[in-house]
């Protein structure tokens, strides 16, 4: 009888475990759909020239028509890169979002026109 209890408990414990990791794995993706539900509702645009680069940041500053300026981050490779590519005076469009400590992040920072769009295309094959 003893024996019994001891594996219908070891049992109920395995089963109880198991419902919350399911649980568990099953409430992930909601969260993580509602965090880029949110970040899709604070993705921002730019447009202006670029007035610095500190590649060793990874930050490009941005003079907005306005005469504003706002810096930006490059948080990725891909971004890392793109800004690589670009040189004090070029006037550029950005995209970007606020990340958990509030620097501006860059999603992607393209000249417009047709040297723009050949960067992007650029981006996107490689």
């Amino acid at each position: 009888m003893k024996k019994f209890l001891t594996y219908m408990s070891g049992l109920l414990f395995l089963a109880s475990t198991c419902i919350s990791i399911y649980a568990g794995a099953e409430n992930t993706p909601k969260v993580e759909k509602q965090e880029k539900e949110k970040l899709k509702g604070e993705i921002s645009h730019v447009y202006g020239e670029i007035t610095k680069i500190d590649l060793e940041s990874k930050t490009v500053t941005i003079k907005k028509e306005d005469g504003t300026e706002i810096t930006l981050k490059a948080t990725t490779e891909k971004t890392q890169e793109m800004i690589k590519n670009l040189k004090v005076g070029d006037k550029v469009k950005a995209v970007y979002t606020k990340n958990k400590e509030g620097e501006n992040v860059i999603i992607k920072i393209v000249i417009p026109g047709e040297k723009g769009k050949e960067k992007v295309k650029k981006e996107k094959n490689g």
